[in-house]
């Protein structure tokens, strides 16, 4: 209890430096023109620290992760801040990704993803928009993820997924998705991006390479190998994974979502 006390504290004191250090570069800096700067914009569970991590393997960018999560503090100026972090790292590249109610429904003070999507275009910024299309399987994959505890896999060895699914949470999750995802289509109205579809893209591990040079011939850079320890959690059907499949069937049914499980 002492122990992750402190760590919390440790990482809201180094968050709250780093969004000093990041408003006094944004102040006293101007963003390179050189410099390739993309974001990842999309929901959780759509591979988007796969498809950062692939991309960063190239060595074109430096990877940031999820920067405007709010689980240990809000960032106060999240345009400011991002731009700021940009100016005063790595001089070729930056990259990070987003997730729209990372900057409403998980703020006091809302942002909306629109404008500030608006407002990086005009930074320059390349952005790409990852989604899922099988909506019931990106819900299935956040149930998976919470069973087991853990939201990534960075090793071969081979997991027993055997979980419960409850129908309410999943259609909860699932309608969620589909909202968030209306959301986020939205947001996109004004907005020139690079679209990636995750059972198109990044799935299956033969797709990485190409989805890669995509993303780079895009960027005008030349393509280069790209790699990832991310690894896909649940490879077996779903009825071998699923203690109540025939629960899980007529629930899938019920709310008419039949062509999600092909």
């Amino acid at each position: 209890m002492i122990y992750s006390t402190l760590k919390n504290i440790y990482f809201r004191i180094s968050r709250t430096l780093r969004e000093g250090y990041a408003y006094y570069h944004d102040y006293t800096k101007e963003l390179s023109r050189e410099q390739k700067r993309i974001v990842i914009y999309g929901q959780g569970r759509t591979g988007s620290t796969l498809l950062e991590s692939l991309l960063a393997s190239t060595g074109y960018v430096a990877e940031h992760g999820e920067l405007l999560s709010t689980k240990f503090r809000e960032i106060k100026y999240p345009l400011k801040f991002i731009r700021g972090l940009a100016k005063s790292t790595n001089p070729q590249g930056f990259i990070f990704h987003l997730k729209s109610y990372q900057l409403n429904k998980k703020r006091k003070k809302s942002v909306e993803p629109s404008h500030f999507l608006e407002e990086l275009q005009k930074d320059g910024w390349f952005i790409i928009y990852l989604r899922r299309e099988n909506k019931v399987k990106h819900a299935l994959s956040s149930i998976i993820a919470h069973q087991r505890g853990s939201f990534h896999k960075v090793d071969d060895q081979i997991e027993e997924i055997n979980v419960h699914v409850d129908c309410e949470n999943l259609m909860r999750r699932t309608n969620k998705r589909i909202k968030i995802d209306r959301i986020d289509a939205e947001s996109l109205k004004n907005i020139n991006f690079h679209e990636v579809v995750y059972e198109l893209d990044l799935e299956h591990e033969k797709n990485h390479q190409s989805t890669i040079d995509k993303i780079l011939k895009k960027l005008h850079l030349e393509p280069k190998m790209a790699t990832s320890k991310q690894r896909k959690i649940y490879r077996a059907p779903l009825h071998d994974m699923i203690k109540n499949y025939d629960e899980f069937i007529d629930c899938v049914h019920n709310n008419g979502w039949e062509k999600y499980l092909s």
